[in-house]
């Protein structure tokens, strides 16, 4: 009869021990080879070295094809455009500024791949592009003066290529026959005023060689007497207190009546 055997324990001369799982600790694999390390399984028993699960050879496992640069994933500089990419170098992807919603422009592409839009320019969004010199009221710092005009406002041009100063007012230059900056007339071109607007009741106005109005032919009406200072007041009580001396005010015999000073 044989005695039992201790838990965890084998016989002497047994090749091995079936039942209880165990692993072995580094007192145990004193004996294992260098690099190997040995565990026991629960019931087989089996030594299971590590280099195994490198596989028989003991090499490590390489990439499959189609990975890396050479099997096709997407390397943003190499001018093509792959993946998500929406552009690389000058390989645009077929792609310009109306693909991302601009009127016009030059698409580019930056180092990372991705599109530039800053050379892209829509008329009406309210930004002045590359190519473009205003939007709206917004002439980059431009005014009338600093385009060599008195005063004014600028006007910008559909499509936002070019200002339009027709609304700005020229710098004066009296004598060149045409009324300018603050010239109150220039020559013959007097505007719309006359010698009513300056207070008389008729007459002609002119314009004096610094630009400014000349008054000398402008007269009130003949009510008092030729400009003499006093009006021409019929008092039938004294007829000719107050007439207009004979040959003023249309007093050409020196009579005065109510027809000839009113």
């Amino acid at each position: 009869m044989i005695a039992a055997c201790p838990t965890g324990a084998a016989p002497q001369g047994a090749s091995g021990y079936y039942g209880t799982s165990f692993t072995t600790t580094a007192a145990d694999t004193t004996d294992a080879s260098a690099g190997e390390s040995t565990a026991v399984g629960s019931g087989g028993g089996e030594d299971v070295s590590s280099d195994s699960a490198a596989g028989s050879s003991g090499q490590a496992a390489s990439s499959g094809p189609g990975e890396g640069s050479s099997g096709g994933v997407p390397m943003c500089g190499n001018g093509v455009v792959e993946g998500d990419e929406a552009c690389d170098g000058s390989d645009l992807g077929g792609n310009d500024c109306t693909d991302f919603g601009y009127d016009e422009g030059v698409l580019a592409c930056d180092q990372d791949c991705h599109a530039i839009t800053d050379a892209c320019s829509s008329c009406g969004d309210g930004e002045i592009s590359l190519t473009e010199v205003c939007e709206a009221t917004d002439f980059d710092g431009e005014t009338c003066t600093s385009m060599g005009f008195g005063g004014g406002a600028l006007l910008c041009e559909v499509g936002c290529k070019s200002i339009d100063t027709s609304g700005c007012i020229p710098l004066p230059t009296c004598g060149d026959g045409v009324r300018n900056g603050g010239e109150q007339c220039d020559g013959n071109d007097v505007g719309a005023a006359s010698c009513v607007s300056q207070g008389f009741d008729q007459g002609t106005l002119g314009c004096t060689p610094g630009c400014t109005f000349d008054v000398a032919d402008c007269m009130d009406d003949l009510t008092n007497c030729g400009m003499m200072g006093d009006l021409c007041l019929f008092d039938e009580n004294d007829i000719q207190s107050t007439c207009c001396p004979a040959g003023v005010g249309g007093n050409v015999l020196g009579i005065c009546n109510v027809v000839v000073c009113v």
